[in-house]
């Protein structure tokens, strides 16, 4: 068994390391749903200076 202040140690790197994980989740969303506008805007400036 691990002593008590070595279990909160684990538990309290364990929240940080699921922090991370879900604020890295949200960025990579944030950017790609911004990735993904951009590239329709892009795209649609292209098609209206084509016609």
């Amino acid at each position: 068994m691990l002593p008590k202040r070595e279990n909160g140690l684990f538990f309290l790197a364990w929240e940080l390391v699921r922090e991370g994980f879900i604020v890295i989740i949200l960025l990579e969303m944030h950017f790609e749903a911004r990735r993904s506008a951009n590239h329709k805007l892009s795209t649609g400036k292209k098609a209206k200076s084509f016609s």
